[in-house]
């Protein structure tokens, strides 16, 4: 259970006015919920699943990244992807 008050109350007391908490991680995802705060002071939930495209070794693992790329594809079918470009990298 997440208590969506105190992820509120960490994201106003942090430096980046967010907070999260891992509900799930596994070697291929993770699953997070959080709560950001906006300048008008109301608060804004949500859930972020991360799908890893490449392994945490240096070989590329083609199956995985196909299943990867359908998943991806139906997320995006269902208006659930967000793409966002911040100092993150792929692989």
């Amino acid at each position: 259970m997440v208590d969506i008050h105190e992820l509120e109350k960490q994201a106003a007391r942090s430096g980046f006015n967010e907070s999260y908490r891992v509900l799930s991680e596994g070697r291929h995802y993770r699953i997070s919920v959080g709560a950001r705060t906006l300048p008008a002071g109301h608060p804004s939930f949500f859930v972020e699943v991360f799908v890893y495209l490449c392994a945490r070794a240096s070989q590329v693992d083609i199956p995985r990244l196909e299943s990867a790329v359908t998943f991806l594809k139906e997320l995006e079918m269902r208006v659930f992807l967000e793409l966002q470009r911040r100092q993150q990298h792929i692989c």
